[in-house]
Formats: C-alpha cells, structure tokens, sequence
C-alpha cells in the first residue's frame, strides 16, 4: 500500500448513495466476477440511515485532514481544504526549480511515516480505501450487465473517488491503495513502483473513465470542449453554481436558451441543494462576476452574460423555494433579520457571511409561510417594523429582494418584547387568525448573543435598553393565551460560527458561541451555519417541542393524580431533541 510506493510524478453535492458493502471480495477485477447480490449484505438500518451522515467526498476531505494532523476540534481544515487563493493581482507565483517535487516528496514522507507509526491513521486510511474499492467493484459489475434497473443502482462513488493526483491523492496517495485494492495481481513486489503505476493507471483508465462517462459527469465534455453535449437540466446545482459563468461565456446561445427556458417554466434548473446564504452572496457580487467576462469584451455582452447569470440564479432560487414548499416544513414561521455592518464578517470558504444567510433565510420564510406572516420580516430594531417582501405577489427578481432587504433598517439591538406584544400578536388579532394559522417560530438570525441583541449599553451607554425578556415573558404568554393563541416559540440563531460576538468581546466560546442559556423559557439556541444545519432546518423546518412528561400532581381536592405536563421548554432540550434524531442511532462513541 502507500508505506511501501515511492513517491513518483506520475500521475462540490451531498449525495444518498452512500453505500456501504463488504469487504470480503478481493480478486483480480477482470479475472473475478462481482455478484450483484452483494447488496443482500446491507441491512435495512444500514439503507435506511446510513445515508444520513454525508457523502463518498467526506471520507476523503477527514483522511486529508487527518495526513495534515488536522482532524480534531481545534483544528485547522482550511490549511488542508478549501485554501483560499491570493485575491492580490500583484502576487507572485514562486516558481523556484523543485519546489513542487520537494513539496510532493515531503507530504509522501509524512504519510508515509503514519502508515507506520500511527496505528490510527494507518487503520483510517486502509478503511477508506476498501470502501472505495468495494464500492466501484460492485458500480463496475452493474455498468457491465446488461440490466437496466441495475445500471440504474449506480452510485455516484465514481465520480468522488480520488482522481490521479488529485488534491485528496496529493495529501493522502489514497489511489495508489485504491488501485493495489483493485488491481492486487498487477503488483509485483520485485518491480512494486512500475507494476503501482500500472495499476493507477488501470485504476483511471478502466474504473473511473467509464463509471463517470455512464453518470454523464459535467465535467468530461467541459474538459473536451463539448458544451453542446451538456443536458444542462441534468447538471447537479453545485456543478451548476460553479460553472454557469464558464457556461455563458463558451456555450452562450445554448445556455441561453435553457437559461429562457427556465424563466418560462419550459425547463428545470438544479438549486434545491444549494444553501440560501451561498445563492445570495452569488447575487450580491456583481464585482466577482464581470471577473470572469473574457479579456477585451464589449459592454453589450458583459451585459448579456450578467443577465444570464441572474436568470440562472433566479430558477436556482426558485427551486429552492418550491422544493420546501413541496416538503410543507416552513409554513408557520417569521424571521427577525439583522443586516448590521457587523455581519459581514467572518467569510466562510463558499464566499458568504453572516449577511448572506440572514437575508438568504430570512426571504426564504417569507417565500413559504402563509398570509399574514407570510411576504414578509421583521427589522432588527429597537423599534421592530414589519417590512413586505417575498411570497407569491411579490413579482420582483431574486436579486431585486435581496437588494430590498439589505438596504432595511437595523440598529445595535432589538425589542424582543416589541416583536411579540407590538407586531405578531396584533397582526393575528387584527386578521381574525385562528390558533392553527397562527406563526409557530419566530427566528432571529443575527451574529449577536442574545444578551448582546437585547442591550446596546455596551456601545451607547445612554440607550434606554429594551424590557428584559424573561421577566416580560409571563405576561407576554398570557397575553397570547388570552387572545386565544399559544405563544410562538424564540428560536435565536447565532450565525457567526465560532466567532463570540463582536470582535473583542469576551462574550462568548471561539469554539462554540451559546447565544441563549438554559435558564430563557420559551427560546432555543442555534450557533453556526453549516449544510448539515441547514438541510436538518429545511427537511424539518423547526426544532420540536419537548414531549410532555408523565408526572404526579397533586389536584384541588388535594389528591395525588398522575398526569401529563408540558416539559419546559428550553435550548438544552432543544440540543437532546436534535441529537435524539433516529438518523443517529448507527452511530456510536467508541472512544
């Protein structure tokens, strides 16, 4: 495997095909037939729930994490990942002779000596390597029947297996055990360098090649030059989002013709994966977009590609919106938007900010929550006001509600009190709401603490500070039952990640920010913004109530009776409920 091959030369879309089989295969690929039945070795669970934790890409991002001693809770995966190129047009490429092979040479040296000395990552590295292996065996036995509904069962594991010196295969030299794997009666231990490099090469030649061509991988005609070949209602969202300027500028008549097609309702455009904050830093960034207009191009078609790629991103939106509409998660929810100068920072490798997620999810509620809550926010404010914007009158472009949104008001600090007793409650009194058209959530998507957001003393010493929460709480709950309506729930999302409040506060974990604490009845707490939040926010669209408790209470004639009472609720049953999901029960805490 990698310990023993000489370093040489040579050589975005979560997924539910992650497809677990067994190991026990391991002949010559050609020389051994693969049975289709091995799938008879997943259990149900493992079908079920097993898909619920990420993709084929995962594995490889954690074994490159781990080659750079990186995977642990305060590491470091940009170092490894998603390294950011210099943005300075000044910046000089060092092109030292040999720079490149000592620094190839180098990250072989280093895991090299893990696959020896570090029983962990050798064990690591060898797991993940057999997986991929089983898995394209088993791909490559389907693609070669002549059964269509097997072909169909092809996973999308050829298309994130590590390529020949790829960036997985620089940090990990992952292929060379995939292809000893696959191809064990190539390698001679007499001539081991030049037999590995065979086996590689059979690895990306007779595996790879022809499980991408068959999945019809966006990226082989783009590499060949053949835009014309592309089915582009078939190009999955983050391919789409990463490609659409190439699109336009090598393909523009037809990209643009699908582009008016899909404005038309004519066509499908992928989006229902992409994350909201990743769809509204795209449309905000006009500048980043003519940086990809070809050198010496006229106003007119820097104009024309501009419109295309606002078109695209209005059917990706729209996608969105209509797919969690189809799910009915979000009909019963507001936000309170902050669009403070604050949100701009920190910026997470996709290019977007606290900003892009809070207006992102923001028009999302107002995009699918039914009238009166519905098409519409509320301003984080110490003087809160209802602003319209979204649902199914508002005829304005993606962009157009962005751009709306983000010239709102703001200040240092929101009434939370005011939200509740001074807007929601009169809106539903007002439409004659009854109970279940009632809004259920109330979020607040800021990169504020909660202490923080209801206080501005700490930058205006002289601003009357907003009533306290938990002691308006009582009476902000009776008010609501009085009206004949259950008080919504305050779900406060802290979007700045492991950044504590503003910078130079002591407010906070760098870890891991907690916005609210147990003690704030009636609220939950969400810190961060990742694919995983936000796909268990979308598929659910709330964080459920804790189920009642089974108690002994005592009744007015002063018997002792077993009865149901509501459990408090609080963000630390909000957190035991989320870890609680069933999609967790596979996995375990061995160490």
């Amino acid at each position: 495997m990698v310990g023993d091959v000489k370093s040489t030369e040579e050589d975005g879309e979560a997924s539910s095909d992650f497809e677990m089989v067994d190991d026990k295969s391991e002949g010559e690929l050609k020389n051994k037939k693969i049975e289709i039945e091995d799938d008879a070795s997943l259990s149900e669970f493992d079908v079920k729930y097993g898909v619920a934790h990420g993709y084929w890409k995962d594995l490889l991002n954690m074994l490159a994490l781990a080659a750079n001693d990186q995977l642990k809770v305060d590491g470091d995966p940009r170092s490894a990942l998603n390294v950011m190129r210099p943005q300075n047009k000044s910046h000089q490429r060092d092109w030292t002779e040999g720079k490149k092979k000592a620094a190839i040479a180098d990250r072989y040296e280093r895991v090299a000596k893990k696959i020896v000395h570090d029983s962990f990552y050798k064990a690591f590295h060898m797991t993940v390597a057999r997986l991929f292996a089983d898995q394209l065996k088993l791909d490559l036995a389907r693609l070669n029947t002549d059964d269509k509904a097997q072909m169909k069962r092809i996973t999308l594991c050829g298309k994130w297996a590590p390529s020949l010196k790829g960036m997985h295969d620089q940090h990990t030299f992952i292929t060379s055990t995939i292809a000893e794997l696959l191809f064990p009666g190539l390698v001679s231990s007499t001539e081991r360098e030049t037999t590995l490099k065979v086996a590689r090469q059979q690895y990306q030649l007779n595996v790879l090649s022809p499980l991408r061509k068959t999945l019809e991988i966006v990226e082989q005609p783009i590499t060949a030059e053949d835009f014309g070949s592309i089915k582009y209602e078939r190009v999955p969202s983050l391919a789409m989002k990463q490609y659409t300027n190439l699109f336009a500028k090598k393909d523009t008549e037809h990209f643009d013709a699908y582009i008016e097609n899909v404005a038309q309702g004519k066509a499908r455009i992928s989006g229902a994966t992409l994350l909201p904050s990743t769809l509204v830093a795209s449309v905000t960034s006009r500048a980043s977009a003519g940086n990809t207009f070809p050198k010496g191009a006229s106003v007119k078609l820097e104009q024309k590609l501009y419109q295309m790629q606002l078109k695209s991103l209005d059917g990706q939106w729209q996608t969105l919106v209509q797919r969690i509409k189809d799910s009915g998660s979000l009909e019963s929810a507001i936000a309170v938007c902050d669009v403070s100068g604050s949100m701009t920072y920190p910026r997470f490798p996709d290019g977007s900010c606290p900003m892009h997620s809070s207006i992102g999810l923001s028009l999302l509620l107002a995009e699918i929550t039914k009238p009166p809550f519905g098409g519409a926010f509320i301003t984080f404010s110490a003087e809160p006001q209802v602003v319209r914007v979204g649902g199914p009158d508002d005829r304005r472009s993606f962009k157009e509600k962005v751009d709306y949104i983000q010239r709102s008001s703001w200040s240092m600090n929101t009434d939370f009190v005011s939200v509740f007793e001074d807007l929601i409650l009169p809106m539903a009194i007002e439409n004659k709401l009854k109970q279940e058209d009632m809004v259920k959530q109330v979020f607040v998507f800021s990169d504020m603490q909660f202490d923080a957001a209801r206080g501005a003393e700490m930058f205006y010493p002289q601003a009357e500070k907003p009533r306290d929460w938990n002691t308006s709480y009582d009476r902000i709950k009776k008010k609501f039952e009085e009206a004949g309506y259950a008080m919504p729930k305050l779900i406060f999302w802290n979007l700045a990640g492991g950044r504590g409040g503003y910078e130079g506060s002591s407010d906070g974990d760098e870890t891991a920010p907690k916005p609210v604490t147990a003690a704030e009845e009636g609220t939950a707490l969400v810190s961060g913004y990742s694919q995983g939040q936000m796909k268990m926010f979308l598929d659910h669209g709330q964080f459920e109530d804790p189920e009642d408790e089974v108690t002994e209470v005592e009744n007015e004639d002063g018997e002792v009776v077993v009865a149901k009472v509501k459990a408090r609720q609080d963000p630390i049953a909000t957190v035991r409920k989320a870890i609680g999901h069933p999609a967790y029960r596979m996995l375990k805490v061995v160490d």
